[in-house]
């Protein structure tokens, strides 16, 4: 048993990472950079959030609910992010087909 890592010992039947979703986030995040050019900041972002949030979250109270917390979460983050960087810091967003 390694003293530096001592949990890697405890739960041998289940991976340290989980490779698929790792993969699937990496994906993801490449098609965020590329929606940005298309479709601009604000939406891709908040379709990142939103499809992060139902890939990464706690699916117990239903993907519904998990849905719902996403897009209100994504709403929230996007306009905080618009009212800091675009209304106080004056900084330029890459603009595209929605925003």
């Amino acid at each position: 048993r390694s003293t530096l890592f001592p949990y890697t010992t405890l739960f041998r039947s289940q991976p340290l990472v989980a490779w698929k979703l790792v993969t699937i986030i990496a994906v993801v995040s490449m098609g965020y950079a590329l929606l940005i050019l298309w479709l601009g900041f604000f939406s891709a972002t908040f379709l990142f959030v939103v499809t992060a949030s139902l890939l990464l979250g706690d699916r117990a109270r239903g993907l519904s609910c998990l849905l719902g917390v996403g897009v209100l979460y994504s709403l929230i983050f996007v306009a905080l992010i618009w009212l800091v960087f675009v209304k106080l810091l004056s900084v330029p967003t890459p603009s595209g087909l929605l925003f």
